[in-house]
């Protein structure tokens, strides 16, 4: 029996969807601001505390007695993850995996979101940026949304306790927003802006970079943090993978993204040493998806009989996706079968 460990990210969320259903040992932070009614035992955090605060405050609290295994997940995973009372049950066999049902590629800016995301930036602070991320925009961060996801101690202790600290420490979302403001940004990005926001394109560099990190929707050079809410949440959703990669992976994970848009790389007179291997990056962010898909074949026991009542589940998820989407689900099940992928994702 695995030993595991549930930490749950609670505001106003019925516990009847999730919590009231698992039989594993768990934590919850119950976020006051949103609303509900925490329970004995919950631990109270205000709002200004998002998920990525609590995650890192979890980590801190616990650095010198962690459970072999500890799950990270919101109250209502349903937005993410499909009957995640079955997944947590599954059998692990990796040291880090995701339950949540889709996966996606961000760019270091997410420029094609409503919103500015400056993923590359916060890696940056943290120091566990690519070292060559931001020669060309490129898909380099890989995501599964929303926090769900399990993670073994061992790799929680690849870094020390002070830089889960500095999480908590650099957790707002004002000082980040100055930090992008003002950082000496590649000048491909504005002529990114320039491309995909023609409205911009009279403003000054400064200002485009403020108009982008608010909701479009709005007043688009308001720069009231009413309006940033959630802004550094969003753009280190996708950092937790690359935190807890294996160290030797990632390293090799930073030499294949530096070869991805790079135009000295590519040119016609440079010699690429032959030991460096840009998979599993692609310049086809949909072929980058899949090659990372498929190092998802070592997450969990296949055979592990609460996985396969999960994998029923997410069979049905994906038919009805299908119908929803116009596509149809069964030759996407039957892809996956053909070219080996096991896990079922979107």
């Amino acid at each position: 029996m695995q030993d595991k460990h549930v930490v749950i990210f609670c505001g106003r969320e019925d516990r009847d969807v999730f919590i009231n259903k698992i039989d594993i040992p768990y934590t919850v932070y119950h976020i006051s601001d949103i609303g509900g009614k925490p329970e004995k035992g919950d631990i109270i955090v205000g709002n200004q505390q998002c998920y990525d605060w609590i995650l890192a405050q979890y980590i801190v609290d616990n650095y010198d007695n962690l459970h072999e295994y500890t799950i990270f997940t919101q109250a209502d995973p349903r937005d993410h993850a499909e009957y995640l009372e079955l997944a947590i049950k599954s059998t692990f066999t990796d040291e880090y995996g995701s339950f949540c049902y889709a996966r996606s590629v961000y760019e270091q800016y997410t420029l094609t979101w409503e919103r500015l995301h400056a993923v590359s930036l916060s890696a940056k602070r943290l120091g566990i940026d690519f070292d060559n991320s931001l020669n060309k925009r490129k898909f380099i961060y890989f995501c599964e949304a929303g926090n769900i996801f399990y993670v073994h101690k061992n790799r929680i202790l690849q870094k020390p306790k002070s830089f889960y600290q500095s999480i908590i420490d650099k957790d707002n979302d004002d000082e980040f927003y100055d930090y992008v403001i003002n950082y000496n940004h590649p000048q491909w990005l504005y002529q990114e802006i320039n491309k995909l926001h023609p409205q911009l394109r009279n403003l000054s560099n400064k200002d485009k970079i403020a108009a982008l990190t608010i909701n479009l929707t709005k007043d688009q050079l308001a720069k009231n943090s009413k309006n940033r809410q959630d802004y550094l949440p969003v753009s280190f959703e996708p950092i937790w993978r690359h935190i807890f990669l294996d160290d030797d992976f990632f390293k090799q994970l930073n030499k294949a993204q530096s070869l991805i848009g790079n135009q000295l790389s590519f040119s016609s007179n440079f010699d690429v040493s032959p030991e460096i291997n840009t998979y599993p990056f692609s310049q086809n962010p949909g072929q980058t998806i899949y090659n990372f898909r498929m190092m998802e074949n070592n997450w969990f026991d296949w055979n592990c009989p609460y996985y396969l009542k999960w994998r029923e589940k997410l069979i049905e998820k994906t038919l009805w996706e299908g119908q929803q989407r116009g596509f149809n689900g069964q030759d996407l099940l039957d892809y996956y079968e053909r070219i080996g992928y096991k896990h079922i994702s979107f």
